[in-house]
């Protein structure tokens, strides 16, 4: 007997195994999204029998980049921390780029910042992984679908969820509240304009256009009444009964009349956006760089790796813009890009007469692009060890050159292995070698 709340499969109704393929992975998938088990009504072959695992493996592959437990530490938990992999990457860069937002909305689409390894050194991550990874983080309850207005113009992308709302803690571990293994209610292969316009009525989007209309206007009307009854202030000081004051017609109302005559209203117009207390979301304005401009905690650590005087490169880099008088919206970027092209130049100290300038130069970049930059006094320390290598009869340049091509930051784990001396020299060394053993067993 079966149960109502089962699927039924019937094997006999897909003459191949193609169509059986696409049947069963229809009608797990759909298992998996409504939490309704599968009864297979007949037996199946060998190859049937192998498919259906197969499908079943694939579709939940994601599980194994899941945590549901971790346990607290005193800094705190995050999403991230539930997750491994290409997954784990996404949900960090989604929870910063949601900090920044009131909704926790993110509408980013390409994800590039996401890379394997602990550094980001191991190559970037598939197109198409990172889109299975962000159904499956949909699945999960992590990320929800969503369309909203931001930056004067209607973004697609996810709302983020909060740690705080899909976790408990107890007993010094952090769990999350997943009963069961899902997946995304996207359908395989859909892109997310695709499933908003599937799931989401036109009504529901000219509500919410509405409704964000209404609330822009207002603010519109409230600045406005402001700036009139200061204007009519100052009219009434300056004159004095005399002259004909000609009364101030806000422009706002043939916006707002504009669209209260439309049937079926659009967005509202970035123009009308461009006060922060209507709008939080807008770009800023570019400024000259202030006085007080203080680098953030990330100049000042890359400074720090880098082994550059802040405060010098903070001089010469106000004096340069300031002689100029550009003006940015982020200064703290700008100094970011100052500083790495300074840190080549100022960061490096004076190199002895036989080390080759172009070989170190090339290993400090690689460190560099790995993360590892080495700071004047770690530079020391690797010229010490060179000098070593150097008195043993080790090639200085071949020894940075292998450091370069092989992301090695230990200038003894390249020259281990390596033979001392010319090669001529080792060759007559074995020759002597071998005709000393010659001449000893002619000797006996």
């Amino acid at each position: 007997m079966t149960s109502v709340h089962e699927l039924i499969f019937q094997p006999a109704d897909f003459p191949d195994l193609d169509a059986f393929r696409r049947g069963y992975a229809a009608l797990y998938a759909k298992s998996l999204r409504d939490g309704i088990p599968i009864h297979v009504a007949g037996e199946l072959t060998a190859v049937q029998q192998k498919t259906t695992k197969w499908l079943e493996a694939d579709m939940r592959r994601g599980e194994r980049s899941l945590r549901r437990e971790v346990r607290t530490t005193t800094r705190g938990c995050s999403l991230k921390r539930h997750f491994l992999g290409c997954m784990r990457e996404l949900v960090g860069m989604a929870e910063k780029q949601a900090a920044r937002d009131p909704e926790r909305f993110v509408y980013n689409r390409l994800w590039k910042q996401a890379k394997k390894g602990r550094d980001g050194t191991k190559g970037d991550y598939k197109q198409a992984q990172k889109a299975r990874c962000q159904r499956l983080l949909e699945g999960y309850g992590m990320f929800t679908s969503a369309r909203r207005f931001r930056n004067g113009a209607w973004r697609i992308g996810w709302d983020v969820a909060e740690h705080d709302k899909v976790n408990e803690v107890a007993d010094g571990l952090c769990r999350l509240k997943l009963t069961r293994y899902v997946i995304s209610p996207r359908k395989r292969g859909e892109q997310l304009d695709d499933y908003l316009a599937r799931s989401v009525s036109a009504e529901d989007i000219s509500e919410d256009i509405s409704e964000d209309i209404s609330k822009v206007s207002e603010g519109i009307s409230n600045r406005s009444n402001q700036l009139v009854g200061k204007d009519m202030e100052g009219m009434k000081d300056r004159t004095q009964g005399a002259i004909p004051v000609s009364p101030v017609i806000p422009v706002v109302t043939q916006y707002q009349n504009q669209h209260q005559q439309q049937e079926h209203p659009a967005a509202p117009d970035s123009k009308f956006l461009a006060s922060p207390e209507i709008n939080p979301n807008i770009t800023p304005e570019p400024e000259e760089l202030s006085e007080n401009f203080k680098p953030d905690a990330v100049n000042k650590r890359y400074a720090k790796q880098n082994g550059l005087n802040l405060e010098e490169e903070l001089i010469a880099f106000s004096e340069l813009h300031w002689s100029i008088g550009n003006k940015r919206r982020n200064w703290q970027a700008v100094l970011q890009r100052y500083l790495k092209a300074a840190a080549p130049f100022r960061g490096r100290i004076p190199l002895p007469d036989w080390i080759p300038v172009k070989e170190w130069g090339a290993y400090l970049e690689m460190r560099e692009r790995i993360g590892r930059g080495a700071t004047q006094y770690a530079q020391r320390l690797v010229v010490e060890s060179l000098a070593k290598l150097r008195e043993h009869g080790h090639e200085i340049a071949a020894i940075l050159n292998r450091c370069t091509a092989n992301n090695w930051t230990d200038v003894k784990r390249a020259a281990s292995g390596m033979t001392t001396g010319s090669c001529t020299e080792n060759v007559r060394a074995q020759v002597r070698t071998f005709d000393a053993l010659e001449e000893f067993r002619t000797q006996k």
